[in-house]
């Protein structure tokens, strides 16, 4: 298990890697001009910051807990009791 520290301070480039790989997506939301994707990498919740103006990731970093709460409402309940 990796600590979120530890996560934090990979590059750009090997968090995605890594949270690419098991592609365990929550949900996702918008902010500004950002589109932004939960992940759950272990026991972590990841969020990958997209711009899609410049089609590339601005940001991987870990999600703070109250941050979560931006995502209940994009969240499909109903597939969880299928």
């Amino acid at each position: 298990m990796m600590s979120k520290d530890k996560f934090n301070s990979l590059t750009i480039d090997h968090k995605a890697n890594l949270v690419f790989q098991k592609r365990n997506f929550i949900s996702s939301r918008r902010y500004y001009n950002f589109e932004v994707s939960l992940y759950l990498f272990g026991s972590l919740f990841v969020e990958v910051w997209f711009f899609p103006v410049a089609n590339e990731i601005q940001k991987i970093e870990t999600a703070a807990y109250s941050d979560l709460a931006l995502y209940v409402k994009h969240l499909d309940f109903e597939e969880l009791f299928e």
